[in-house]
């Protein structure tokens, strides 16, 4: 069964996850995909980076926090665009599938963003984590799905990557949403929805795994470190 609920994004952390339009020939009016991202700081958003336009001459992207049936909840205002992505282009489901967005309106100062930690496999199997984002399977992506208490099964380091796999419910529209959890100090992403995977073991099936990833890790955090320096 799908673990997944409706929430109604209006408190913190939870209305800093958004919608994200992608746009790839602009300025026509539709769409071309969409995804989810967070607020990581106050005009950056985390995301995946397969939501992202790589290639795109005329490209434009739209978040919306708090996004609910047309709208952000805090009115049509609260939406802005993006100006500028950065990450890697992976086209999958990897430990590098990240990339972050500078906004032209710093949402986060009215809304607040959360932070970001390199996953540590000391908390492996812990039920800690929390999943958010607009999958089209919940509402039409047209209302935000949260699950929680997600654990996580295993990390694989790839350089200074993690593509850190849970079988949370993961399904598309959801991409680029965070795998957060509470500590202390407040909330923090240890990674970022990429999608799945299917590992296949031996005879009869046996040692397969089908896995759904966030991908994190150091380079995540540094990405996020390099846009609090760089996109104030």
């Amino acid at each position: 069964p799908d673990a997944r609920k409706v929430y109604y994004p209006q408190d913190y952390p939870w209305r800093c996850t958004g919608r994200i339009f992608t746009y790839t020939s602009w300025p026509t009016p539709n769409w071309s995909w969409s995804g989810s991202g967070v607020l990581i700081g106050p005009r950056l958003v985390l995301t995946a980076g397969h939501v992202a336009p790589w290639g795109s001459g005329n490209w434009a992207m739209l978040f919306v926090p708090a996004y609910w049936d047309g709208a952000s909840v805090y009115g049509a205002g609260a939406g802005s665009y993006v100006s500028d992505y950065r990450g890697w282009n992976t086209g999958g489901a990897t430990a590098y599938d990240i990339c972050l967005l500078r906004l032209y309106q710093p949402l986060g100062n009215q809304l607040g963003w959360i932070g970001s930690r390199t996953y540590d496999g000391d908390w492996e199997g812990g039920n800690y984590w929390v999943l958010t984002g607009y999958p089209a399977a919940i509402a039409g992506a047209n209302r935000p799905a949260y699950q929680s208490g997600v654990p996580v099964l295993d990390d694989d380091e790839d350089g200074d990557a993690q593509q850190i796999e849970h079988h949370g419910d993961s399904s598309p529209g959801e991409s680029g949403g965070p795998m957060f959890g509470f500590w202390n100090d407040g909330p923090h992403a240890i990674g970022t929805t990429s999608g799945g995977e299917t590992r296949y073991g031996g005879f009869l099936g046996i040692g397969d795994e089908d896995n759904n990833i966030a991908a994190g890790g150091d380079a995540m955090v540094d990405l996020v470190k390099w846009g609090l320096s760089n996109w104030p």
